[in-house]
Parts: structure tokens; sequence; C-alpha cells
């Protein structure tokens, strides 16, 4: 069995989440798994419906965590004021600073790649791995922006006259990077 699993994970909150006398304690610091995607699913994307349901639901609590809801002018289409509401009255977690940015993006909830543990409570948690694609994604995308624009300089009439007379491209278009 592989050490990696597709999963829909979420920050640990105690106000959503609960916590049992055997839960573990540093359960508050970790993402807790919420759904493992196995493979029929990813490909028939039924993950999705999962997700669009956690979002609701998250919605809906977030709703019964704020004592004023009456005072936010919302529309079922349209999440910004709730969004907004959030950033002004800092709806926190307690050990994570930037939890207002992480909650108010759009990809929160989302499928994950992670490898998973279970904690002393029995609790499931997901160690995000899915970050380090995006960093390989980021970098190559500088690079092939890179080379796309050494070809082009390249195609240029002198840079390809230059080329036919010395028998090697100048040093600003001699590598691809």
């Amino acid at each position: 069995m592989t050490k990696y699993k597709l999963a829909i994970c979420e920050l640990y909150i105690p106000y959503l989440h609960g916590y049992t006398n055997n839960s573990d304690k540093d359960i508050i610091n970790h993402y807790i798994v919420s759904s493992i995607v196995n493979l029929d699913d990813f490909y028939n994307n039924e993950y999705k419906n999962d997700i669009a349901i956690m979002n609701e639901c998250y919605s809906m609590w977030l709703y019964s965590y704020i004592d004023d809801v009456d005072k936010i002018d919302y529309d079922s289409d349209n999440e910004e004021e709730l969004d907004k509401y959030l950033v002004r009255n800092n709806i926190s977690h307690q050990n994570i600073r930037n939890y207002n940015n992480i909650i108010d993006n759009e990809k929160y909830i989302k499928l994950d790649i992670i490898e998973t543990h279970e904690l002393g409570g029995r609790e499931m948690v997901g160690y995000i791995k899915t970050f380090w694609l995006r960093i390989i994604q980021r970098k190559w995308k500088k690079i092939f922006k890179k080379r796309k624009e050494v070809i082009q300089k390249r195609k240029a009439l002198h840079a390809l006259r230059d080329h036919e007379i010395n028998g090697k491209w100048s040093n600003k278009l001699n590598n691809l990077y």
C-alpha cells in the first residue's frame, strides 16, 4: 500500500470538530482528514460533490458561530459579505495567525496529496504534500517562460544572421536555461 493518499482535509477547529478526553493534545495544530478519495471517485469527479458539501457545511458552521448574523447582508450566490465580516471581526484559530487568509481562500477545502498519520486519540490527520508539486510547477513555468523568450529572440533576423556568420548564438541567446 502506498504511503500517500488523495484526501480532502481541513484545519482542526475544536468548535467545529469537537474535542474529547481521548483527543490528542496536539490535534489543534493539524489538518484533519475529512475524506479519503479512492481512484474511482477521483476519475469520476465524485470527490467534487464532497468538496461542495463540505464548503456548504463550513459556511453553515460559520453562520452558527457568528452571534450577530442578522447584521450581515448575505446573498446565497455571493459569499463576499461573509468573507468581509470574518476578516473584520477576526474569526481566528487558537494557534494559526494567518487563519483568516487561509479560510478566505477559495481553495481552502480541496483535494490534496497527503501522508496520513493517526494520533494518540485515534484522530486521522494528514500532512499535505501537494505544495511540493506547486513549487515545482512555479519553477518550471518560469523556466518555460525564459525558454520561450530566448527562442523568440533567436527568431529575430539579426540573431539569425549573427548565428550564421559566427556559427554560434550570442551570449544572451546561448542558454535555454
